[in-house]
């Protein structure tokens, strides 16, 4: 389903709240990433998925910028096509897909059930 900046901020505030852990993955012509961790920060239109070591200390980070997304959308785990949903199991309740501007690539934050 697609939603708006504010939406999607919105449950980006959620998962910062519930210290919900996450899977962000980006991918482009070129590069594909991924990073597990959580929210760890949120601006007027960006947010900052990040890894904590056992310290708890941010080891790794990615910040995501809402403005250079042409569409976001996001789906809780029963509307995420069959096929997938049997790839990923229990694992995911929902997906947040964003594609950027100009069609250059998409990002993915994958609401996981219980950390990696």
């Amino acid at each position: 389903m697609e939603t708006s900046v504010d939406d999607a901020l919105g449950m980006v505030s959620k998962w910062l709240n519930e210290s919900t852990p996450l899977v962000l993955t980006v991918a482009t012509s070129a590069v594909f990433f991924s990073l597990a961790g959580s929210i760890i920060s949120i601006g007027s239109n960006s947010f900052v998925v990040g890894f904590r070591d056992s310290e708890q200390k941010v080891s790794s980070h990615a910040t995501v910028k809402l403005e250079d997304m042409e569409s976001i959308a996001y789906h809780e785990s029963r509307e995420i096509p069959p096929q997938l949903r049997d790839a990923i199991g229990d694992k995911v309740n929902a997906v947040m897909s964003m594609r950027y501007m100009g069609k250059q690539g998409h990002c993915c934050i994958y609401e996981l059930t219980r950390p990696l």
